[in-house]
């Protein structure tokens, strides 16, 4: 019996092997895209790639074969931008940098991964860690100090970005389905940064000025 358990097993990891990377990039809505997918699954190339308009550059892809059989297939992927370990839960190892500027509501061009993980279960983080540098952009970059920095975590079943700098801090959390909350806190600053910050939507506080944003992935 388990020889023919083996052999089934074997006949999958062929068959996903040799499903041709482009199948795998047109089943579901993850926002991936290229100019061209050569190769398979097993060995694939995504070339001049970007996700939600972020260019990645040229991608490559392999399937570690045994993880089929975990019943969690895996791809490992590799890019100028990018690298890392792809699973239906998440990431792991994700480590470089993409330039964000533009692609979202919130005031942040370059974004840093060092060796990232991020995992959710059932609609829920379940783990994450890992550092996420930020650099601020727009009317926020005087007031906050250079480059935000911190260390990704689980929190309330949502993924946790905890940013700070010297005199600032974002706060952004991410849900399963790709919705996102965001509190950025800044210190008051000189009388004409406090001015611009305040008409672009920012309320006093105690602490100096904050404003809250939202959107989706």
């Amino acid at each position: 019996m388990m020889r023919w358990l083996w052999l089934g097993g074997a006949c999958l990891v062929g068959a996903m092997a040799l499903l041709p990377l482009r199948v795998l990039m047109a089943a579901g809505d993850t926002g991936l895209a290229a100019r061209h997918v050569s190769g398979s699954v097993w060995a694939g190339q995504l070339h001049d790639a970007a996700w939600r308009g972020i260019a990645l550059g040229d991608i490559a892809v392999d399937l570690a074969p045994l993880s089929l059989l975990t019943g969690a297939p895996q791809l490992a992927f590799a890019g100028p931008a990018l690298a890392g370990i792809a699973s239906g839960a998440g990431v792991t190892g994700l480590s470089g940098s993409i330039d964000a500027r533009g692609q979202t509501l919130l005031p942040i061009g370059r974004i840093t991964f060092e060796n990232l993980e991020i995992a959710f279960q059932n609609g829920s983080c379940r783990a994450a860690s890992g550092g996420v540098t930020v650099t601020p952009t727009g009317l926020v970059d005087a007031a906050m100090g250079g480059e935000l920095r911190g260390l990704a975590r689980c929190d309330a079943g949502k993924l946790l970005l905890p940013l700070t700098s010297a005199t600032a801090g974002m706060q952004v959390r991410i849900g399963a389905d790709g919705g996102w909350q965001a509190l950025i806190s800044v210190a008051a600053g000189d009388a004409a940064t406090r001015s611009a910050l305040l008409v672009s939507g920012f309320a006093p506080t105690p602490q100096g000025l904050s404003r809250r944003l939202e959107g989706h992935l």
